[in-house]
């Protein structure tokens, strides 16, 4: 049986973050996904700052996906792409949220939009 690519998108508006955020979106995977695979997730980030000793963390159905932190950051604007492990992903409805923390009361933002994950589906 042939495996593909596919996505699927989490969001595609912007969402800013600050303090304290925690932000829950649904998104699907097709029934016929290789959820036992490694599914890469992939967002936009556009930092107004200053961050210092600001962490996100991004999760998929309650289980941590992996940890940004942010220091001494002032602008700037890159994408994210981690690797999601095996059965992280399940068929069907999902969810992903997004917990910010700051540690030292910083007064900057985070700007998250483009938000999607890739996984791999048998055909």
């Amino acid at each position: 049986m042939p495996r593909i690519a596919d996505y699927s998108v989490i969001t595609d508006n912007v969402k800013t973050f600050t303090e304290g955020t925690n932000e829950e979106w649904t998104f699907g995977i097709n029934n016929d996904a290789h959820v036992g695979s490694h599914g890469i997730f992939v967002c936009r980030l556009h930092i107004t700052g200053p961050l210092q000793n600001f962490d996100i963390r991004f999760y998929i159905n309650g289980r941590e996906i992996f940890k940004l932190p942010m220091e001494n950051k002032d602008r700037d604007v890159f994408t994210v792409h981690e690797i999601i492990n095996s059965n992280y992903l399940r068929k069907g409805t999902n969810s992903f949220n997004v917990v910010v923390e700051d540690n030292s009361s910083s007064s900057g933002r985070v700007a998250f939009s483009d938000a999607y994950v890739m996984f791999q589906r048998d055909i």
